[in-house]
């Protein structure tokens, strides 16, 4: 996901967020959903995906707040 991170200055900073460790030695997780769409904006923490590992579903929150600009990858 790319996303225009919230500031109090006139020049946003676009961040893309990559897949975060998930523990536990997992290195892979298929995407089930986005629980976000291009255009929304978010807050930290929000959940933005679901992924689905070996073990479990599990949703993964946002590490920054902004407006998302594109999200990389389909579900499936």
């Amino acid at each position: 996901m790319t996303l225009r991170e919230a500031s109090g200055t006139p020049t946003a900073t676009t961040k893309v967020f990559r897949l975060p460790d998930l523990g536990e030695g997992l290195t892979e997780a298929g995407l089930v959903q986005w629980l976000v769409q291009v255009g929304d904006t978010i807050r930290t923490d929000q959940p933005i995906a679901e992924v689905e590992t070996a073990q479990s579903v599990v949703e993964l929150p946002s590490p920054y707040a902004g407006v998302v600009l594109a999200l990389h990858g389909e579900p499936g």
